[in-house]
């Protein structure tokens, strides 16, 4: 509820989103939809945590984002009626809600400002890849690589709020593609963190040892860094 998108809903809509809404639970590697796919309705995670991805040229996977508990998704295909965007798999062993499109054309039937809650959605995640891309655009590899692997391991880790150590799962090729570095220039930069004790380095997952040195190779504004160790207090 505090600080997501549904706690800031007027409770009327609130009711009528838990009155129409269905739990799923999905595997780790399970789709809840495909690109290309119809859409199916809004989606938000209760555990767990979705990975959503696309795949610009063949054998690369491009990690636009992980949701994780109280972050809902979706919305982009709901809004226009096109085909899904990016994959949606599940990060993990995780909890679903889902609003079906029928579910959500009854809201808005009787709430047509319903949609421009919708939209706020669309927002909030477009305000969040400016944010990414100016950061790759502007700040040293070094922090844009800190700053990806905090925000990864925060929405990716179900237990962030009590773990003394947060797991980003991703692979390398991605990683580097979010980053805007080549698979060499990431190799060089994980080299130089764990050396450092700073995370530690498996197959498809990294472990954040140190947060504090994280937060600062992020070079983050003091509410930023304020923010992002929130999960972790």
């Amino acid at each position: 509820m505090h600080g997501t998108w549904f706690g800031g809903l007027p409770e009327p809509r609130r009711a009528a989103i838990l009155e129409r809404a269905r739990l799923k639970a999905i595997g780790e590697g399970e789709r809840l939809y495909a690109i290309g796919d119809p859409p199916n309705g809004l989606f938000a995670v209760l555990e767990g945590g979705v990975r959503l991805a696309n795949y610009p040229s063949p054998g690369l996977e491009r990690l636009n984002l992980i949701v994780g508990p109280g972050d809902w998704f979706g919305e982009i295909s709901v809004l226009d009626g096109g085909p899904r965007p990016h994959d949606a798999v599940g990060a993990d062993t995780s909890k679903i809600l889902h609003l079906s499109l029928a579910a959500i054309d009854v809201i808005a039937q009787s709430d047509p400002y319903f949609y421009r809650e919708l939209a706020l959605i669309a927002c909030r995640h477009q305000r969040m890849q400016l944010a990414a891309m100016g950061r790759i655009v502007t700040m040293r590899p070094e922090a844009s690589l800190a700053y990806a692997l905090l925000h990864l391991a925060i929405a990716g880790d179900k237990h962030a709020a009590k773990d003394t150590e947060l797991i980003a799962q991703i692979s390398q090729e991605s990683l580097a593609s979010m980053v805007g570095v080549s698979r060499q220039t990431l190799s060089r930069l994980l080299k130089r963190l764990e050396a450092a004790k700073v995370i530690r380095v498996g197959y498809s997952r990294l472990t954040i040892r140190d947060r504090d040195r994280l937060v600062a190779e992020a070079q983050l504004e003091p509410d930023e860094a304020l923010a992002i160790r929130k999960p972790w207090t």
